[in-house]
């Protein structure tokens, strides 16, 4: 069979849909604190099981946006200007404010959904992300964007396959 996910952007509706029918789920946290997603993600495990579902097949999935370097700061200078533009872009598309260099700081933060930083602080905010939302079975990191270039990104997947991968 071809392996399928629902994702959903964090509505109960899309996720009491993925629960009834019976297939894994993942949910984008792109901003905000992830444990404001917790409570969607028990609705999501309380109508698995009322729809008479497995527990032991339940599947959460989280995709987050992220960069990695050898530095934190170094991350976080390195991101930032991708991160400015792309959700400069979006946020003019529907009507957000331009994002702030403050507000990035605070998603990068270990409240933030943002997976930013060395390899170290990157793996505590997934075991954290993992603690916090109840246990979830996969994670995705978008890592790309049109601003950075292609040795960077090199460099943060090493470091996210070869030192966070281990830690986690």
């Amino acid at each position: 069979p071809l392996p399928i996910r629902i994702g959903v952007g964090g509505t109960p509706q899309s996720v009491v849909r993925a629960a009834t029918l019976g297939l894994p789920l993942v949910l984008a946290i792109i901003g905000g604190q992830p444990g404001q997603f917790r409570p969607l993600l028990d609705l999501y495990r309380e109508t698995w099981l009322r729809a008479g579902h497995a527990e032991a097949d339940i599947s959460i999935g989280i995709h987050n946006i992220g960069f990695l370097a050898d530095t934190t700061q170094q991350a976080m200078d390195t991101f930032w200007p991708a991160y400015r533009d792309t959700f400069g872009k979006l946020g003019r598309e529907r009507g957000w404010p331009a994002p702030t260099r403050s507000q990035f700081d605070a998603q990068c933060s270990h409240l933030g959904a943002l997976l930013v930083g060395d390899a170290q602080t990157v793996a505590e905010k997934i075991i954290k992300l993992n603690d916090t939302l109840g246990g979830i079975s996969r994670l995705t990191i978008l890592l790309d964007n049109r601003v950075l270039t292609h040795a960077q990104l090199l460099r943060a997947t090493e470091l996210l396959g070869t030192q966070v991968a281990p830690l986690v």
